[in-house]
């Protein structure tokens, strides 16, 4: 039971990232725009859901109690361990597997980019120069994909201490009471009937001692 305990984290990490990286798969295969597209933000619904179906899971395993540093434990694994593996998928796939996809896809952000700041009222130089900047540049280095991964971590903790906060059930003091005072008695018992058992096992030696004396004694 401890092991499946203390693995709950990572393998609900590891079906998050696998589920991740089909969604993924589907994003690539729908094309470029998809990638832009609002459906696109479901990758960030998908770790939340296996982040609670984990946190949920641990409690149950716990007989219905979770305490909070447990479950933000639980929780933020899965968050962790998910977001590797997606990051680790995409920078293979984007440098790697399909560049020119790479190429088109910073193209189509550009463009959508230069549209949001057009509405935000930012002046055509700004916009110029940010766009050229991105059409440029790599964003999937490792450099920044590992940055990536670090504001990730940030965000994702946040979202698993309001998780944790949620799921968390406390058990009650007079049940942690009830259980140490089991356990004691349970240790002394056990503790007990080992001196008693020693006890025989030395009153056995020394009768037969005390046969052997007696028999030594009827020899001579």
């Amino acid at each position: 039971m401890e092991a499946r305990k203390k693995n709950i984290g990572v393998t609900y990490g590891l079906i998050s990232g696998l589920a991740s990286v089909l969604f993924g798969l589907l994003l690539y295969m729908g094309g470029v725009k998809w990638f832009v597209n609002p459906v696109a933000y479901l990758a960030f619904v998908i770790p939340i859901i296996f982040a609670i179906l984990a946190g949920v899971k641990q409690k149950k395993l716990n007989e219905g109690w979770l305490e909070f540093g447990e479950a933000l434990k639980t929780v933020f694994t899965v968050f962790v361990i998910g977001t590797l593996i997606s990051t680790i998928f995409n920078f293979i796939l984007l440098n790697y597997i399909d560049e020119p996809f790479r190429q088109a896809l910073t193209q189509e952000t550009a463009e959508k980019t230069q549209q949001f700041m057009q509405k935000l009222g930012v002046s055509q130089d700004q916009i110029d120069k940010t766009v050229d900047d991105m059409m440029k540049g790599n964003s999937y280095t490792i450099g920044k994909q590992a940055l990536g991964v670090a504001f990730f971590c940030i965000f994702w903790f946040i979202i698993s201490l309001i998780i944790a906060a949620i799921i968390k059930k406390k058990k009650p003091v007079c049940l942690v009471s009830a259980n140490e005072t089991s356990r004691k008695t349970k240790n002394g018992y056990q503790h007990r009937s080992s001196i008693i058992q020693r006890r025989g096992i030395a009153s056995r030696i020394v009768r037969l001692d005390q046969k052997n004396s007696g028999r030594q004694l009827l020899l001579l």
